[in-house]
């Protein structure tokens, strides 16, 4: 969960135990890139569901971090508009801002023990 020079990587690490997650599920997976600038970690297709697209952080409070991931993913999602679009934050509470055009919430607690990409999810749980 460190980097070499001592440095924190949260995030990454998050975003490996997703992967891995939707992996074992059954997913291929690959990323998708919208413009120049922005990219969504993980484009996850399985052979009997519609394609999905997760954006994974570790919470979006600061409204930097709102900005990239949430513009990222919903730019994504307009541009694949036979995706599902799934934000998936370490922080347990739904984002206090609300998800623009179909994009859900899932805390990384419920992704990873539920596999909510099989089922709608209730931004409020």
């Amino acid at each position: 969960m460190f980097e070499r020079g001592g440095r924190e990587q949260r995030g990454r690490s998050l975003e490996t135990a997703v992967v891995v997650d939707l992996e074992r599920r059954g997913y291929q997976l690959g990323w998708i890139r919208v413009g120049t600038d922005l990219e969504v970690d993980v484009f996850a297709e399985h052979p009997v569901e519609a394609p999905s697209l997760v954006q994974v952080s570790l919470d979006t409070a600061a409204a930097a971090t709102w900005d990239r991931e949430v513009r990222a993913l919903h730019a994504a999602a307009d541009a694949h508009p036979d995706t599902r679009a799934l934000l998936v934050t370490l922080d347990p509470t739904p984002p206090s801002r609300s998800l623009p055009g179909r994009i859900t919430w899932a805390p990384a607690s419920r992704f990873l023990l539920e596999g909510p990409l099989r089922a709608p999810l209730d931004s409020s749980q």
